[in-house]
Order: C-alpha cells, then structure tokens, then sequence
C-alpha cells in the first residue's frame, strides 16, 4: 500500500468507539478487518505512520523512516518505531510511549523530508535512514536498506546516488557507529532487485560463499550465480494469480539456463527467515552438482558499472 494512502486507514478515538478497531498509538485507531487484511510489512508501516502523524516535533528516523520512504526492511514484528528529536535530546523515558524508542541523534534540516497525502509526517531522507539503519542494527539490515537506495534507478541517476551517500557518509565522520554505515555501505550493490536477494547475499558472504549478482546467461538474468550454480530468489507473489502462459515462460526460462550447463535452485523468502542454514545447505549440495557439470556452453554475462575504486567507499 503506498504511503499516502496510510492516513485513511487510521481512525480518531470518537469514531474508534463506534467500531471494532485496533488500537494503535494513545489516539489512533484502525479497523480491525482492515488490519488484519493487511500484510505484515504493511502493518509496519501503518504503525509508525500512526506514531509519526502523532508527534509535532519529534522525527520517524531509521527502520521506521525507511519503511515510509520505501526502503528494503527486513520483517521485524516486534521492533519499536524509531524517533528522534532534532535536537538530539529527547523527552524523559517515562515519557516515552509502550513500542517507542527515542534515539539520541542530532539531525540537521537537510537529513527531514515529510511523506503523507500532506506531509504530515516528518522522516529523515532515504539516505539518512539507511545510514541510521546500518548504524544502530545489523550488518544485514544496513547492506539491505542501502542495497534499496539504488533500485529501480538508471544507470546515471544510480551513479548520482551513489556519490550523494558517499559524500553524506563523509560529513557524518564522528558519529558513532558511523564504521557499520561505511561497512553496509562497502558490501551494498546497485543491481540488487529485492530484500532477498540482498538479504542471502550476504548470508552467503557470512558463510565464505562470494557470489556474482544479477549475471545474463543468454537473454536471461539470474539473481545469484556462483561457478556453474544459478540460485534464484522467488517470492510467493510472483506465482499467485498469474497467467498460465507466464508461468510457461519461466519453466522455458529455466530450461534454457539448464541446457547451457548451469544448476538451478529456487529459494523463497519464508525458506530463508524459517531456516537459512538449511538455505545454505541446499546450496552447497547444488553447487557440488553444478560442479559435475562440463563446462558451460554459454558463459554467464556481466553489464555491472562500478563507480572507480568499486562501490565500496571509507573515509579518510
């Protein structure tokens, strides 16, 4: 659901009573068959849109910023909605609300932009959030997020973006944590094309394995290769409801790859938050077929650009 459309779902306390509702923050309510028809990265967002839309001068920043700016978040059902005050000095701690969770972090005009059919609800930029996002959570949830800010953009709009996280990085030099942001920001990519697939990419790296991304076998191109082993990350989605004849092309898709000397895994994302060991298994013992393989008939493609020095950047 697209941010602006959030605000309609949230219901005051006066019209909350005559419903049965969920209640989301101390003042804002939403009905209960709407919640529970909403998926779960959608009940996220509408929670931190509730607590932001409350706030007159507090910030929705990090994991909470990102996911109204339409950042990559990796599902946390459980994670406080993130603010700051721009100060950087929030109010007392018994002050805060029960699923809140003030950071101490100064923000600049610069780093807040508002979403909302309005406005109305003050965010730090995508770019601030995915810095943020890296500093104060995991190495995974930082090269996610940044992974994020390069997707769906031309190949010169990705080179500008880059430069802009590069240069916002440089004037962030001092603050803490500020080493995860530059490590999430080393491992991130610009040709990613999901949470998932950035997400196991970097399970993988966690588990020795490097892999190419986004590599065109013949006309086609396949999420992770590594050696002779194509893996792909599929979500369910993307076989509800669709026609027979696009579910024919990817079987055709498939044998294709196949008949050019290539293995072929399939995961999905429930497999891999379930249990990722077990993901990475089944990788390994595809590999070690892959490897049985002669060698391939058509070799695997690469259109990457990398800006100079490669995507990775530190600071002096």
């Amino acid at each position: 659901m697209e941010t602006d459309k959030l605000g309609g779902l949230l219901l005051g306390r006066k019209s909350a009573a005559q419903h049965t509702c969920v209640q989301l923050t101390a003042s804002k309510y939403v009905l209960e068959d709407e919640w529970y028809a909403l998926q779960r990265h959608e009940k996220s967002a509408l929670r931190c849109y509730a607590v932001g839309i409350t706030g007159r001068k507090s910030v929705l920043i990090g994991r909470s910023a990102g996911c109204l700016n339409g950042l990559w978040i990796l599902s946390n059902e459980t994670a406080s909605v993130e603010l700051a005050m721009p100060s950087g000095n929030p109010p007392p701690r018994s002050q805060w609300p029960d699923g809140v969770l003030y950071r101490y972090v100064r923000l600049l005009e610069s780093d807040i932009t508002t979403v909302g059919a309005h406005g109305e609800v003050r965010v730090t930029t995508p770019i601030r959030s995915a810095i943020d996002i890296a500093r104060f959570h995991s190495p995974r949830d930082g090269v996610v997020a940044m992974d994020s800010l390069f997707a769906g953009l031309t190949l010169g709009q990705q080179r500008a973006k880059w430069k802009e996280v590069h240069d916002h990085l440089k004037r962030m030099a001092g603050h803490k944590y500020i080493g995860r942001a530059h490590d999430a920001f080393d491992l991130s990519i610009h040709l990613s094309e999901s949470a998932y697939e950035s997400l196991f990419r970097v399970i993988l790296a966690e588990h020795g394995i490097a892999v190419e991304v986004q590599k065109w076998i013949g006309p086609f191109r396949v999420d992770l290769l590594w050696g002779q082993l194509a893996i792909e990350i599929d979500g369910a989605s993307k076989y509800q409801d669709v026609a027979k004849g696009t579910v024919v092309k990817q079987l055709q898709r498939e044998n294709f790859i196949k008949e050019q000397g290539y293995e072929v895994i399939r995961l999905f994302p429930s497999e891999i938050l379930r249990n990722e060991s077990d993901c990475v298994a089944r990788v390994r013992e595809a590999k070690a077929r892959a490897d049985l393989r002669g060698a391939p008939g058509r070799p695997a493609g690469d259109e990457r650009w990398e800006p100079e020095g490669g995507w990775g950047f530190r600071g002096d």
